[in-house]
């Protein structure tokens, strides 16, 4: 039976891709966000925390999430040794990677909570945390502001906008409302016309400080990540730079072959691909089998799972759930089923082929070049033979360049 903890690579984790748009400015860009348990997590099996640890080590920045009101001395301290943990995970003193996020800021009441500046005093030295790295937020002020404002939007395209078609047609409306107008936000709808709540939902986005925080910890990614994505860059040109030498080296060393050695050789790599093409067939029968035993050990999984989850069910029926709730609950889980047999599927397919398509392509590739270099034997030897030097010259001219971009980035973001 299959061994999760073997066969699974231990980098990958489920991901979920969503847009980062809003109207409000925001660099544009892909900007991945992992929300890990903490590292000491109680329930975490060896599997998961070494996902865990290897994500820790590979991200620019760690955000740690606390509560404005605050959580129980038990909670803090389990906090406390989590940052410590990620602190010896990231093996650097250097604390400009680690960022706290306090929540839940639309609850401060002033007089009689802490102000802005003496909450972000008290966490940065509680947790030893740059305070010039420690954000306020509303994540209610964001997403309710953000909710609100796309799904007026989209009715404005279908009909005229009224207080009373969006309370029937949108799901959050009510919300919106109430937490940006309070209480009696029913009485102070009647005194403001349907085309400010845009306006009052941007203010209310502002309150929530997503903005500033997006544009400090993004900036702060840009730093860190530009170096990296220059030195990538530079190391494909690098590569694709190698790939012409060799390839004219080979054509170069061809014009002292025979063309009927070059021809032999063609159909060595002939028989070579032929005997690739047969092996994948058979090993399409083992791969066949295996990916049966992986989707029959994930549906078992969900079946134990779903009789677990059906007395759950029956649990919360009892309590007079609604029987919608009840049925998108099971909707949900076999989507879930379906999703997790359809990754694994696509994921055996992937390395099954990676493996044989990258032989084919380097027969492919030998097999092209030869054939170049049966072509060159058509022209003159001492002018081909000079053009592959200047190529060559040009080459190496070019891959020195690189080499020494390299370096004054090293030096440039080192320093």
């Amino acid at each position: 039976m299959l061994n999760i903890e073997n066969s699974i690579d231990s980098t990958w984790i489920p991901r979920l891709k969503v847009p980062l748009a809003h109207s409000f400015s925001i660099p544009q860009g892909e900007f991945i966000i992992i929300d890990t348990p903490g590292p000491n997590d109680s329930n975490l099996s060896a599997h998961l925390r070494q996902i865990v640890i290897s994500e820790l080590q590979k991200a620019t920045l760690i955000l740690v999430a606390l509560e404005f009101i605050g959580s129980d001395s038990n909670d803090e301290a389990k906090l406390q040794e989590d940052i410590e943990t990620i602190r010896e995970y990231k093996d650097t003193d250097s604390p400009s990677y680690l960022y706290a996020l306090v929540n839940k800021i639309d609850q401060r009441i002033e007089g009689k909570h802490n102000s802005i500046e003496q909450t972000k005093a008290a966490v940065a030295m509680k947790y030893k945390i740059p305070v010039a790295n420690v954000h306020e937020i509303s994540a209610m002020n964001a997403i309710l502001s953000y909710t609100f404002r796309q799904e007026y939007e989209e009715l404005e395209k279908k009909s005229d906008v009224t207080h009373e078609t969006l309370m029937s047609k949108t799901k959050s409306y009510k919300m919106f409302m109430q937490q940006a107008l309070g209480q009696t936000w029913e009485q102070a709808a009647e005194y403001i016309h349907v085309n400010l709540l845009p306006n009052i939902a941007e203010k209310l986005w502002k309150k929530s400080n997503y903005d500033s925080f997006l544009h400090n910890t993004l900036g702060i990614v840009s730093q860190h990540v530009m170096p990296i994505c220059l030195t990538m860059a530079l190391q494909k040109c690098n590569y694709y730079i190698q790939k012409c030498y060799e390839k004219i080296s080979i054509r170069k060393s061809c014009l002292d072959i025979g063309e009927e050695s070059l021809l032999e050789t063609i159909d060595r790599l002939k028989k070579d691909q032929q005997q690739l093409d047969w092996s994948r067939k058979e090993a399409e029968k083992p791969v066949h089998q295996w990916h049966c035993n992986v989707v029959e050990y994930v549906t078992r999984l969900f079946d134990e799972a779903g009789r677990t989850y059906q007395v759950k069910i029956n649990q919360l029926s009892k309590k007079q759930l609604e029987h919608a709730a009840i049925d998108a609950l099971k909707e949900n889980l076999k989507k879930l089923e379906q999703h997790a047999v359809d990754e694994a599927t696509e994921r055996i397919c992937t390395v099954f082929s990676s493996h044989f398509n990258s032989i084919e392509s380097y027969l492919l590739e030998q097999s092209n070049n030869i054939r170049t270099a049966i072509d060159d034997k058509k022209m003159e030897r001492k002018a081909i033979e000079k053009q592959f030097d200047l190529i060559l010259n040009e080459l190496n001219g070019n891959k020195e360049k690189v080499q020494n971009m390299l370096k004054t980035i090293n030096t440039h973001f080192k320093d």
